[in-house]
């Protein structure tokens, strides 16, 4: 009877620790694609820096991929920005202004 009790307490702690695992590797995909995410909106930012006619790019990295968009509404921007891995997909949006080569950040959120 002890042995059934003592197998049967090994197993729980088995799935248990499998569960945890798996929920870790789950939480690392999801901020890696919000990373990946972020980053390209970051970019984004940069590059209307460098051109205010900055539409946007896709961008393949070993990991995953982001996809970038960017709307131009007099000044003011609305940028998109979506990372991909194999599990999950993440996604920021901005507004920022730039005039007279200063951009303003307006505000940042994750959808």
């Amino acid at each position: 009877m002890l042995l059934a009790v003592t197998g049967g307490i090994a197993i729980t702690l088995m799935f248990s620790s499998t569960d945890a695992i798996q929920s870790q590797e789950a939480l690392r995909q999801g901020d890696q694609a919000l990373l990946f995410s972020e980053s390209c909106l970051e970019e984004g930012l940069l590059q209307i820096v460098k051109d205010a006619t900055y539409d946007g790019k896709n961008f393949t990295m070993p990991q995953g991929n982001c996809e970038v968009t960017v709307e131009n509404n007099s000044g003011t921007y609305t940028i998109h920005a979506t990372g991909r891995n194999t599990k999950f997909e993440k996604s920021v949006v901005a507004k920022a202004s730039f005039d007279a080569a200063k951009l303003t950040v307006i505000s940042w959120r994750e959808e």
